[in-house]
């Protein structure tokens, strides 16, 4: 739970400092729906699931 709301935090902040200096550069940035990308990569070596599951 600790480390969920420390990666949590962590997403928040970077997120609103990338959007803040878009403003500023007056640029957009563009998004993707990333759904279900964990579940088809999962597949893979048992470091990788641990890197992607963080």
């Amino acid at each position: 739970m600790r480390e969920r709301n420390r990666a949590r935090d962590f997403m928040h902040k970077l997120t609103t400092k990338i959007a803040r200096m878009l403003v500023e550069i007056k640029n957009g940035a563009i998004l993707e729906d990333l759904k279900g990308i964990k579940g088809r990569t999962l597949s893979k070596s048992k470091k990788l699931n641990r890197k992607l599951s963080k």
